[in-house]
């Protein structure tokens, strides 16, 4: 397991996921959308140098992670209207 799946897996088992999502459901989810993005970003980032496209990858990576973890856990009662 790579250190972006630890990092998931540990946010996945102490957060409260929505009653239809189980732990490897959304292991898988998270799994598929981190290496959608990855193609992605090495497709579009072909022309920039190893450091640029690493230090923009993992720039770009950590605001999809936080799209992508908050839309599958539950969302806090007492956050409800603060967006």
């Amino acid at each position: 397991m790579d250190l972006n799946e630890q990092v998931c897996q540990k946010l996945i088992s102490e957060s409260k996921l929505k009653e239809h999502i189980d732990e490897k459901r959304a292991m898988d989810y998270l799994r598929l959308i981190q290496d959608m993005f990855r193609s992605y970003y090495l497709t579009v980032s072909s022309d920039s140098s190893l450091p640029d496209l690493v230090s923009g990858y993992e720039h770009q990576l950590s605001q999809v992670l936080d799209m992508m973890i908050y839309g599958i856990l539950e969302e806090d009662s007492s956050k409800k209207g603060e967006k």
